[in-house]
C-alpha cells in the first residue's frame, strides 16, 4: 500500500515537473525565421500554450506549439463564432469543429476532417431552422488528396452565413455552379477527383 502511494505521489510530481505546458501570451511571441516562433529573450523554437486576449483580457485565440509550429488543438473565439482545430507538426491534421451561435436556439456546425494540411472525408454543415427557413444538413466530400469527389451539396441560403462556415473562409460557391435547387436553399453537384461530373 505504502509502495503505490509512494509511485502515486512520484507520478504527480513528475507530472507538474514536465507534464505541464508552458504558457506564454501572443505578444511575447516572435516570428523567426519564416516557419517557427520563438519566445522573446530565449533560445530555440517555442513549446508551449499561446494564448491571444483583447484589450477587455477576453481569450480570443489559444494555440498548441511543439517546437515552433502549431501542433495540438488550436481554438479561435469570435462574438458568434468557436472554430477548433487540430494541428501535426504546423499542418491541420485531425478533427476540426467551426460552431456558430447566434442564439440558445441557434447554433450552425461544421464538421469535418484534415490530413496533413488537405480537408479529408465527408464534411458535414447543420444548420437549425430560421424564421421561415427550415432546418438542413448538407455534406461535400473530399478524397484523399484533398479533391472534392462524390456527390457534394452547398447552402444557398443565407449567402453571407454560409460562406464564412467553410473551411479557411474559402467561398465554396465557386466550386459548385448551381444545378439543382430545393426550395432555394442548397445546390447539388457530383464531383470526381476535383472536377464536376454531373448536375
Amino acid at each position: 500500500m505504502t509502495v503505490a502511494i509512494g509511485a502515486l505521489i512520484t507520478i504527480i510530481v513528475l507530472f507538474f515537473i514536465f507534464g505541464q505546458e508552458h504558457e506564454s501570451d501572443y505578444k511575447d511571441l516572435i516570428f523567426f525565421d519564416g516557419k517557427h516562433y520563438y519566445l522573446k529573450l530565449e533560445n530555440g523554437p517555442f513549446s508551449g500554450v499561446a494564448i491571444r486576449k483583447s484589450d477587455l483580457g477576453r481569450v480570443e485565440e489559444i494555440n498548441h506549439y511543439k517546437n515552433g509550429v502549431l501542433h495540438g488543438t488550436s481554438k479561435k473565439y469570435d462574438t458568434w463564432w468557436v472554430n477548433e482545430y487540430n494541428y501535426k507538426n504546423g499542418k491541420r491534421d485531425g478533427d476540426c469543429l467551426l460552431t456558430y451561435t447566434a442564439s440558445p436556439t441557434f447554433v450552425a456546425t461544421v464538421k469535418g476532417q484534415y490530413k496533413k494540411g488537405k480537408e479529408i472525408g465527408t464534411w458535414k454543415y447543420s444548420r437549425p431552422k430560421f424564421e421561415d427557413t427550415p432546418s438542413y444538413k448538407l455534406t461535400w466530400s473530399f478524397n484523399d488528396k484533398g479533391e472534392l469527389h462524390g456527390v457534394c451539396q452547398t447552402p444557398l441560403f443565407p449567402p453571407g452565413d454560409a460562406v464564412r462556415l467553410f473551411p479557411d473562409s474559402r467561398d465554396f460557391f465557386k466550386h459548385y455552379p448551381l444545378s439543382r435547387r430545393f426550395g432555394a436553399t442548397y445546390a447539388e453537384a457530383e464531383f470526381s477527383n476535383g472536377s464536376r461530373i454531373s448536375d
